[in-house]
């Protein structure tokens, strides 16, 4: 490749290894642990449970923030409706949806820096582990950032044609990602700049962003004053999910106040892995180390001051902008937004780190440190691959489930939580809820089924039969959760059960 910073084609013979590279990953991914819906407290329930809403009555009223994001939703009805309710057919718009922001992460990159750099910024991106594990799983994350990559691939298409209807789409696709999840308004100060530096001069363009931005929420209002009077419906909504209870809530926060740069709510969300320096690092600190996350964010970061002096003009300029684009990101959702800043929010600071770092290792690569190039390339691929490999999954419990409601028809009951895992398993609507009158409890768990039981009820439960979600318990038993089928010894009453699984 030349080392200047122009703008390509996309497309070329040395395109073709890192395409096959990027189908082969996609495709182990799908082979190998096809992690699709999980349900259970996950919000993929809470769209498959809005989308079932839509196919049997079209367009339903939103009752709280999940129900209002229809471009999430509104696929997966399409699709149930046309071929009926399936783990494929729910999972098939996010698939399309991820694959899509793949492709436009890798024709971002490859048309600012030349091929391979969008290439690899796509694997990067594909082997975030929580980014392969929702692959099929209804999600808003691969939503949101597909339409936020289309933006950003008008406005680089605006840039080099200076067509109002380029800046048009631009507007227009932001606005669809600001209505799958309000977090994309973090893009305001980058749409900004990319005004100001672009189209700074166009006033047609830019009332022709502003048109395309405009349209959807013109249309929300329209559609919920008519529906309810309020045309504020669906965003009152979206500012009361704070009062929906939260297990990841572990500090104590005023519900009736705005989250809004709120110290109490940036300080009261259960980190991960459980970094705990100071409420005001915690949530980037925990973001680092998160291993859902990857190891993009981290070796972008290490890497761009390490060898900040070998990288040229051009490069500087694409890897400050993508490292401080993603610190802003960051930023504004923990400190301004007070969001939990678990990596399933931060898909967009990934991309812009996983676009930093393929620079970066391209500029290794040409300057004669080829090997920790490809080092860094292979750990980020292998730790991310082994993350989304051993992640829990439903997919192979649910057989196991339908065979247990088959055996002991009307003998089971549950609780909520874990009738939502098996939200796709027909029999486990005949599942009773907890009450102890029952002979057997079906009951997900995230540690060893027996050490369960016998801690909390000490020989009233005993285990029939249980199904792992993970590889990981091939190797430490109960780790990654289990579905547990148990008998009742003797009778154990609801609020004991409930209680007890609480602290599951």
């Amino acid at each position: 490749m030349d080392q200047a910073i122009v703008r390509r084609p996309v497309a070329g013979r040395t395109s073709i290894p890192w395409l096959a590279a990027l189908a082969a990953t996609l495709a182990l991914i799908l082979l190998v642990n096809p992690v699709g819906f999980v349900g259970g407290g996950w919000d993929d329930w809470q769209y498959l449970n809005a989308a079932r809403c839509w196919a049997e009555h079209g367009p339903c009223l939103p009752r709280d923030h999940w129900q209002g994001r229809w471009p999430v939703i509104a696929p997966i009805a399409a699709m149930i409706s046309l071929f009926g309710e399936s783990r494929l057919t729910i999972g098939l718009p996010s698939l399309a949806y991820a694959i899509g922001c793949l492709a436009f992460l890798a024709r971002l990159g490859n048309r600012l820096t030349g091929p391979p750099v969008g290439y690899a910024a796509a694997l990067f991106l594909l082997v975030m582990p929580i980014f392969g594990v929702e692959l099929l799983g209804p999600n808003a994350e691969h939503p949101e950032l597909f339409f936020l990559l289309l933006a950003a691939n008008f406005i680089l298409a605006y840039s080099e044609r200076n067509s109002a209807w380029l800046a048009f789409a631009a507007g227009l696709s932001w606005s669809v990602a600001f209505q799958v999840r309000e977090t994309a308004i973090a893009a305001l100060p980058l749409l900004a700049i990319a005004a100001w530096k672009f189209a700074r001069r166009d006033p047609r363009a830019l009332s022709a962003a502003v048109i395309g931005a405009a349209l959807p929420f013109f249309a929300e209002l329209i559609a919920y004053y008519a529906t309810t009077g309020d045309p504020l419906w669906r965003r009152h909504l979206s500012l009361a999910h704070t009062e929906v209870p939260s297990t990841e809530l572990v500090g104590q926060v005023d519900h009736r106040q705005p989250p809004f740069l709120n110290p109490d709510y940036i300080a009261a969300w259960k980190h991960q892995p459980g970094i705990s320096l100071h409420w005001s690092v915690d949530g980037i600190v925990n973001l680092l180390a998160n291993v859902m996350a990857g190891l993009g964010i981290p070796f972008s970061l290490v890497l761009a001051a390490i060898y900040w002096r070998r990288l040229q003009e051009g490069e500087r300029r694409i890897v400050g902008w993508s490292i401080a684009g993603a610190l802003l990101w960051a930023s504004i959702l923990i400190y301004v937004l007070a969001i939990d800043p678990k990596p399933r929010m931060m898909f967009v600071p990934v991309a812009l780190t996983a676009l930093a770092l393929a620079v970066l290792l391209r500029r290794l690569a040409q300057s004669g440190s080829s090997p920790l190039a490809y080092a860094a390339l292979a750990i980020c691929w292998l730790g991310g691959m082994a993350n989304i490999i051993l992640h829990p999954q439903v997919r192979t419990t649910e057989p196991v489930a339908a065979r247990w409601a088959a055996r002991h028809e009307n003998a089971i009951e549950t609780d909520e939580t874990t009738r939502r895992h098996l939200a796709l398993v027909p029999a486990s609507a005949g599942f009773a809820d907890l009450a102890g009158d029952r002979s057997l409890l079906i009951i997900k768990l995230d540690l060893d089924c027996r050490r369960w039981a016998d801690r909390s009820f000490q020989g009233k439960l005993s285990l029939v039969d249980r199904s792992p979600f993970s590889l990981m318990d091939r190797f430490k038993p109960g780790r990654g959760g289990n579905l547990c089928l148990f008998r009742y010894a003797e009778p154990i009453g609801p609020a004991q059960l409930a209680g007890s699984i609480t602290d599951r």
